[in-house]
């Protein structure tokens, strides 16, 4: 079989060049990606962050890699501190010391450089598994909306802050998207393919939809601008969010919680055309479940997309204790072994 036909079945030893033509519309889909944090190498700088990647990607070469920073760190340039004392089953820290806690601070705020300092480490990881794993891996970068960030800075108080000084909130949001939208473009520079553009703030949980309006997709729009320059995911996290005012985001693919929150994968389909990121549940059979049981999920997962356009993924970090043997499962479920 030659490289082309190879190609046009969903099949290549280059798992980028299979990337790009899905994105490119050239083959179908589904693919296939899982991911998880990396709880104490994720603080330890990027060489250490970056050599558990590798060794994640080379154990399950799933259709592109990506790479997950540790959970509020894109807070950090601003005064995020970590405590690494305390970690749930997801990897992600339990104590996380805000450092904005009055409204007036966030005028304060300045914009980093994005190559220097924390997210010049992040960009680190990036050119460091570019270097390991070759041209041929795909690699996606994570990013963080400003009003998310914002949220993991304040330790939720910003929803509060927005409220009695609104202008002060638009001052910080402002610092933090100059510096989020210089992080999304130089990321590509470091070596990612994608970026994967998660919101936790688009929910009636945390703030109103006409605050979100103000506060959130504003800005949420500069920095997904700025990223433009390949396949964007957008990560909608969380419960009752505001579906319908992020189903027109310039992104190319959609993921969410389809199976622990909804609308489902075939409910999603009939809203949009894009590429429907899900199918498996993260806090379901993925850790506590049988191989069989994965399988079972995410055959369930292809038949809701049959038109293929489909990433099979969990709907968001799965639990760091994932048996390997149903990582496997998930993986050839979508990609047998040829």
């Amino acid at each position: 079989m030659s490289a082309d036909q190879r190609l046009s079945q969903g099949f290549t030893d280059e798992p980028a060049a299979r990337f790009r033509a899905f994105w490119e519309g050239r083959v179908g889909g589904p693919l296939v990606a899982l991911w998880r944090h990396f709880p104490g190498d994720d603080l330890a700088g990027p060489e250490v962050l970056a050599r558990a990647h590798a060794r994640w990607y080379r154990r399950f070469p799933f259709d592109f890699l990506k790479v997950t920073p540790a959970a509020g760190s894109l807070a950090q340039p601003w005064g995020l501190t970590v405590d690494p004392g305390e970690v749930n089953e997801l990897g992600v820290y339990q104590r996380r010391h805000p450092a904005v806690h009055e409204a007036s601070a966030w005028r304060g705020l300045d914009s980093p450089d994005p190559t220097a300092g924390f997210l010049g480490d992040q960009l680190q990881v990036l050119r460091l598994l570019r270097q390991d794993l070759g041209p041929g891996v795909p690699l996606v970068a994570t990013l963080f909306s400003p009003l998310s960030a914002a949220a993991a800075l304040s330790g939720n108080a910003v929803y509060r802050h927005l409220v009695e000084d609104p202008g002060s909130v638009h001052r910080g949001l402002e610092a933090i998207t100059e510096t989020l939208a210089a992080y999304a473009r130089a990321v590509f520079d470091a070596g990612a393919d994608a970026v994967f553009f998660s919101t936790l703030s688009a929910t009636s949980r945390l703030i109103s939809r006409s605050d979100f309006l103000a506060f959130g997709r504003p800005y949420d729009l500069k920095v997904l601008e700025a990223a433009g320059q390949g396949p964007l995911i957008l990560h909608i996290h969380g419960e009752d969010c505001y579906l319908d005012d992020l189903l027109d985001y310039p992104v190319d693919a959609f993921n969410w919680h389809d199976r622990r929150v909804g609308p489902s994968l075939t409910e999603m389909r009939l809203r949009t055309d894009r590429v429907l990121v899900g199918g498996i549940n993260d806090h379901g059979v993925i850790a506590t479940g049988t191989p069989d049981d994965v399988r079972a999920e995410v055959e369930d997962a292809l038949r809701q997309v049959p038109d293929g356009r489909l990433i099979v993924a969990p709907g968001c970090v799965i639990p760091v204790d994932s048996p390997d043997a149903n990582l496997d499962a998930a993986l050839h479920a979508v990609r047998p072994r040829h």
